[in-house]
């Protein structure tokens, strides 16, 4: 049988700052669920972050590799060029009897000629990109943030330890 003299007791057993045992270790429970929520909201930014920038460096290293051993192509059709600086600007291509829309830059649609534009065919994944349509500071942006997100979360896990 429970021995509830004891445990009343410990209910009303107070220290310094008012608080009873069982109400102090409520609280420490209660902060570490909040630690540990927050530490596994950062660690899925972080690890999201980190997936972003693999795929970033993958795909311009990519790009970079078709740009250095292929021609660019020359047996496309341009359909429609927008131009827009808040959703960035486009070309409607034709190429081997299919549409694609390519990125390109707002100087280049401004002064658009056939000449100045370098269209590149990548096989693997069936588009059509522009030369300088990803250029390294995605990559250097895209790796900041997985930094600064790093920096985050060590913050976090010295700040806990040094108490």
């Amino acid at each position: 049988m429970a021995d509830f003299s004891k445990m009343s007791y410990l209910c009303h057993q107070t220290n310094k700052s008012g608080f009873s045992r069982l109400n102090i270790k409520y609280i420490q429970r209660i902060k570490k669920k909040r630690y540990m929520k927050q530490v596994l909201q950062v660690l899925f930014i972080n690890i999201a972050l980190l997936f972003i920038l693999i795929e970033a460096c993958i795909t311009y290293n990519h790009r970079q590799a078709i740009v250095n051993t292929e021609k660019p192509i020359e047996n496309f059709s341009v359909l429609k060029i927008n131009c827009s600086r808040k959703s960035g600007s486009t070309l409607l291509l034709e190429f081997n009897e299919k549409k694609y829309h390519v990125g390109i830059n707002i100087r280049q649609c401004k002064s658009f000629t056939l000449d100045k534009v370098k269209i590149y065919y990548d096989k693997e994944n069936d588009k059509l990109f522009e030369r300088d349509a990803f250029p390294i500071r995605y990559i250097v942006f895209y790796f900041i943030m997985y930094l600064c997100s790093f920096i985050w979360l060590c913050t976090i896990i010295i700040k806990k330890y040094k108490k």
